[in-house]
Order: C-alpha cells, then sequence, then structure tokens
C-alpha cells in the first residue's frame, strides 16, 4: 500500500467538498473564528485597568468604599475601567482566583448599576471562609449603591 499514491495531488485551488468550497477557508484569521456575541458574554479586555500609573493612582487618591469584605477604590475618569486586586492574605491560589471570578462575573451582571465614567479596583485583602457567588454578589451591590449616593451628593 502506497499512501503517496492514495493522496490527493496538492493544488492552490480551495478545498472543495462536494463541489462546495469549505467555509473558513481563504478567509483571513479573525474572520475564520468570527465570536458569537450571543454567547461570549466575557468582560471586554478595553474595560480593564492595567496601567499602573493608574493602578497606583486610583490607590492613593481614590474614594474607598467598603462592604463586607470587599473594599473599592474609585475616581471619576473619561471611561469605565476596573480591575481587581486580591491579597495573597486571602488564602492560597485556588480561593483567590475563584474570588476573583465571582467577583468579574458578579461586576459583568451589575455594570449597569455603576456610573458610566468611573474607574473602580474592587479589593479583597481579609480571608474569606467560605466565599460564595451571593456574598460578593450582595457586597458589590451595596458598593455599587454607595457610589451612586456619593456622586449624587457632588
Amino acid at each position: 500500500m502506497d499512501f503517496a499514491n492514495e493522496c490527493p495531488p496538492l493544488t492552490a485551488e480551495p478545498f472543495l467538498r462536494d463541489g462546495v468550497q469549505r467555509a473558513g477557508r481563504n478567509l483571513p484569521s479573525p474572520l475564520k473564528y468570527p465570536r458569537n456575541e450571543i454567547l461570549d458574554k466575557r468582560l471586554p479586555k478595553k474595560v480593564i485597568l492595567r496601567r499602573r500609573n493608574d493602578v497606583n493612582k486610583l490607590f492613593r487618591n481614590g474614594n474607598k468604599i467598603s462592604s463586607g469584605n470587599i473594599s473599592a477604590f474609585y475616581l471619576p475618569s473619561f471611561s469605565r475601567k476596573i480591575a481587581f486586586h486580591i491579597s495573597a492574605k486571602v488564602g492560597i491560589s485556588i480561593i483567590r482566583n475563584k474570588i476573583k471570578r465571582y467577583l468579574r462575573e458578579s461586576y459583568r451582571l451589575n455594570k449597569d448599576l455603576f456610573p458610566e465614567n468611573i474607574s473602580i479596583i474592587f479589593r479583597v485583602s481579609k480571608p474569606i471562609i467560605s466565599p460564595s457567588y451571593q456574598s460578593i454578589e450582595f457586597d458589590m451591590r451595596n458598593i455599587a449603591s454607595e457610589i451612586l449616593s456619593n456622586n449624587e451628593k457632588d
């Protein structure tokens, strides 16, 4: 059995299956695998606060609000930016990552409760004995209502 004789010859023509060109071939890379906007519910990268100077500015000059185990530092800005900081004192990496996932999801589902033009860092610095999504979401909603009430005063 000769493998080279069984394979079809290589050509520059597009791959055809049953006389129909296969979808995805000859398309630029981003269009080959389009994102499903209905299923893709992640936080967009453009809203995540990444610059060290911005983070330091928020920690130094930001207004602080606490609710339960979560603290939030916030300042008015040109667009909505967000960051999450979980201290190593909280526990092992599995617990820290779980809390971070809960914070991100809670923010994503409740982001309309927060003002549009604000930069926020959510911080957890105390150990949480049994982190649950419901407790984190409750604290997140309390922080959002306090931020809104503080912005209305100004």
